[in-house]
């Protein structure tokens, strides 16, 4: 197609034709004439728009990238989303022009340039984007921080860690412990309790959750070593944390010679403001069989919450004595009939 054609297809108002000549330039593959359609990015048509994507993604080559970067600073939104969209697909073509815009003035730019390394399916991006967390411009580092989370390459999260401690902007913070959250493992646990002992209570939890997803029963000996507090609104979170790794370790009988874990679990039952976390520490207590622990399955069997009673039932059956066998007989009449089915079927063991 000659350029004069062309020229004058960019700018009339048939979108059909545009798209028509968008089509033949794309199939014809021809890199200069593709240049040339750019300025269709910002065509008012969106059928027009589409169709040039899908050309310059069919047809991606290094030399696209500074051309398209004009593109990013377009009053109209929907141009500067579609020219990421683009970039999203070719990002790895030249990752170096990308890694550009990270030094570029303009901070929206250099807000792209990071959405769209999160893309590239090259490790340097990371080493990027880890550059990134360093900028001066708060959403910068936020963006890079959403890129590293969402990006599909692995990688050692240990820096993630380092720059949650040196963030000072709180939601920053909490962009980068969902990123610990989603690419961590139980290596960082160890690095995660200082900042339990000196975030604010908002981050606390955060922590909390992943100490919760990653850690395992060896973990327990510095949370059960904390002081229990129920006044403190972070002790609830705590003991769920608590309940759920000893869950997961999916043999709850190994904390039989931790006293420690003992001793908290004896403390959330003691406190009994949290229904569930009460009804799993008796479960978890039950399980270790341990006829020390009668005393407390039953004062708690008198509980007024059926939950409550139904565990301790549970646990007094395991021992299957006559002691506890008649404490369960007590409750074959009970007036909720999941504690009158508990007791019936402790009893028939």
């Amino acid at each position: 197609m000659k350029t004069e054609e062309l020229k004058k297809i960019i700018n009339c108002e048939d979108s059909e034709l545009k798209i028509a000549a968008i089509k033949e330039i794309g199939a014809e593959k021809n890199m200069d004439q593709v240049f040339n359609i750019l300025p269709m990015l910002e065509d008012q048509n969106g059928g027009v728009r589409e169709a040039l994507k899908a050309v310059l993604v069919e047809n991606g080559h290094p030399d696209l990238f500074k051309r398209l970067f004009p593109y990013l600073e377009s009053i109209s939104p929907e141009t500067r989303n579609l020219t990421v969209e683009i970039l999203y697909s070719l990002v790895d073509l030249d990752l170096s022009s990308i890694r550009e815009l990270l030094f570029h003035e303009n901070e929206n730019l250099v807000i792209y340039g990071c959405q769209i390394l999160g893309y590239s399916k090259d490790k340097k991006a990371i080493h990027f984007l880890r550059s990134a967390l360093n900028n001066k411009y708060v959403n910068v580092r936020n963006s890079a921080a959403s890129s590293l989370e969402n990006t599909s390459l692995a990688f050692d999260p240990n820096f993630i860690l380092s720059a949650i401690k040196t963030e000072e902007e709180i939601w920053v913070k909490f962009a980068l412990l969902e990123t610990l959250n989603k690419k961590g493992n139980d290596s960082c646990i160890e690095g995660l309790q200082d900042l339990i002992e000196n975030e604010s209570e908002l981050v606390v939890i955060e922590v909390i959750k992943i100490y919760e997803k990653f850690g395992d029963l060896s973990s327990l000996n510095y949370l059960t070593a904390k002081s229990y507090d129920s006044n403190s609104p972070l002790q609830q979170h705590f003991n769920k944390c608590i309940l759920n790794i000893i869950r997961k370790s999916e043999d709850p009988a190994k904390i039989s010679n931790d006293a420690d874990t003992i001793s908290y679990l004896k403390n959330i039952i003691d406190d009994g403001s949290d229904t569930w976390c009460t009804y799993e520490a008796l479960n978890i207590l039950g399980e270790l069989e341990d006829s020390g622990l009668c005393s407390i399955f039953e004062d708690k069997i008198n509980s007024d919450y059926p939950l409550i009673r139904i565990a301790s039932i549970n646990a007094l059956s395991k021992f299957n004595d006559a002691n506890s066998n008649k404490i369960i007989e007590g409750y074959l009449k009970d007036a909720d009939p999941e504690v009158k089915k508990a007791a019936e079927k402790a009893l028939t063991k």
